[in-house]
């Protein structure tokens, strides 16, 4: 996991620090805020290793595509990126995870979550672009393609439909453990992995609010009840 002391130090003049009219607590709220969607950023990084690890990352998109290898692969945003076959106006998605087993070729859009609650406009926006990507696969390539969303930490797949505002069936959705199953890898160790700095995170945290003069006397009288 990411750590909040690795973080850059949060804003003093952000909206956290209006909300309670401190700079300091605002600065590390802020700083936590910062942590959290570092901590996005290493899932993508876990799952990237554990492709390599595991021999189903695609390095080149467009030589994986003219090769006959049967399994399943995983091709991440910057190899979908750098490949000329395949070519899309807007934003790619984070991940095209190919199936080859036989005479079957299937060909899945993935957007990779770390959480599972989004906002309307958001929800609607990313579904309509991974639609449009997905049907421009289709129309490129000889696999029949779909979209799914992977909320990485949500196991209730009905969770994830309503955090995402109902703009995805139960059918387009992924937990976290279904999409390492198919990739063959250990999701309880990538979760137990994520949980190793939550010790120092909760110290850390603990002794900046301490260092805070309003809260620290807020805290003396609290303890003192």
């Amino acid at each position: 996991m990411v750590r909040i002391e690795e973080s850059n130090p949060g804003r003093r003049d952000g909206g956290y620090a209006r909300l309670f009219n401190d700079p300091d607590i605002g600065a590390l709220v802020s700083r936590v805020h910062a942590t959290s969607i570092r901590a996005g950023t290493e899932l993508e990084h876990i799952i990237r290793r554990e492709s390599v690890v595991n021999g189903t990352a695609i390095s080149d998109l467009d030589k994986f595509l003219d090769n006959g290898s049967e399994g399943v692969f995983l091709a991440d945003k910057s190899a979908i990126k750098a490949s000329t076959r395949i070519q899309f106006p807007s934003a790619e998605p984070d991940y095209l995870v190919f199936v080859r087993d036989g005479s079957k070729r299937e060909c899945y859009v993935v957007e990779l979550k770390d959480g599972d609650q989004f906002d309307t406009k958001k929800s609607s926006g990313e579904v309509s672009n991974l639609s449009a990507f997905s049907t421009n696969v289709g129309s490129t390539l000889p696999y029949a393609t779909s979209i799914r969303v992977c909320s990485f930490n949500q196991e209730d797949k009905q969770a994830i439909v309503v955090g995402f505002k109902q703009a995805i069936g139960e059918s387009m959705v992924w937990t976290g453990r279904e999409f390492c199953s198919l990739l063959g890898f250990d999701y309880d160790a990538i979760i137990s992995e994520r949980k190793a700095d939550a010790d120092d995170n909760r110290r850390f945290l603990v002794q900046q609010l301490l260092r805070i003069p309003a809260l620290r006397s807020i805290a003396a009288r609290e303890l003192q009840r």
